[in-house]
C-alpha cells in the first residue's frame, strides 16, 4: 500500500517498462500525473518521455496527446507543452528514439475522437521532438475507412456469426471442402 504524508492527497502509481525492459514504479500525485493507461515510455538520456494514453473518461480531451517529462535524477513529472500537428489521444501505440535521437517516432496504435464515437486505428505515422515539443506528422495515408456501429452502441456480432459459419480446425485450417462451402456463402451474400 502506497502512504503518503498528507492523508487527503490521492495518489497514483505509475508503473513503466522501458524500451530496454526496466521496469520503473514510481508515486505520483494525481494532480500531477493521472492515470495514462496504454502510453508509450521513451529513454531519451536521463529522461523518460510519456507519450499518449487512454486515462479516465472524464479526463480524456478530444484531439489533444498527452506529453509529459520525467526526469530520472530528481523523479519530477511535468507536462511538456507542445505544438504543431499532434495525432490526438494516442494508446496503444509503440514509440522509439529515432536514430538523430532527436525525436520520438509513434506508430500504430488506436485514436480516441471522442463521447460517443468508435476507437479508430492509427494509421499514420507522428515525430515528437524532444527538444522543443513539437509535432511533425511523417506520413498522411488517405485510405478510405468504415466504422459499423449497432444503434443501441452495443457490441456487433459479425465476427462472432463468421467463426460460426466458418470455424477453423485446432490446427488453424480450413478443410478443403469447408474452405469452399465457406467462399461460396460469402460469396452469394455479397461479403
Amino acid at each position: 500500500m502506497l502512504q503518503t504524508d498528507d492523508k487527503d492527497r490521492i495518489c497514483t502509481l505509475s508503473e513503466t517498462t522501458l524500451n530496454d525492459g526496466t521496469l520503473l514504479i514510481c508515486p505520483c500525485a494525481r494532480e500531477e500525473f493521472s492515470p495514462t493507461d496504454f502510453h508509450s515510455a521513451t529513454l531519451v538520456g536521463n529522461v523518460i518521455f510519456i507519450v499518449g494514453g487512454l486515462g479516465y473518461p472524464e479526463q480524456r480531451v478530444e484531439g489533444r496527446t498527452p506529453v509529459f517529462r520525467l526526469e530520472l535524477e530528481t523523479m519530477v513529472i511535468t507536462p511538456v507543452e507542445a505544438s504543431g500537428e499532434a495525432p490526438g489521444l494516442i494508446h496503444r501505440h509503440s514509440a522509439e528514439l529515432d536514430a538523430d535521437g532527436c525525436s520520438i517516432v509513434i506508430r500504430g496504435g488506436e485514436l480516441w475522437l471522442g463521447p460517443g464515437r468508435s476507437m479508430q486505428e492509427n494509421i499514420d505515422t507522428w515525430s515528437l521532438n524532444v527538444a522543443n515539443g513539437h509535432w511533425t506528422r511523417l506520413s498522411q495515408l488517405d485510405w478510405q475507412r468504415w466504422t459499423m456501429l449497432r444503434v443501441d452502441r452495443k457490441p456487433n456480432r459479425l465476427w462472432d456469426l463468421r467463426q460460426e459459419l466458418c470455424p477453423t480446425s485446432a490446427s488453424r485450417t480450413f478443410s478443403a471442402q469447408r474452405s469452399r462451402h465457406c467462399n461460396d456463402s460469402m460469396q452469394a451474400t455479397g461479403k
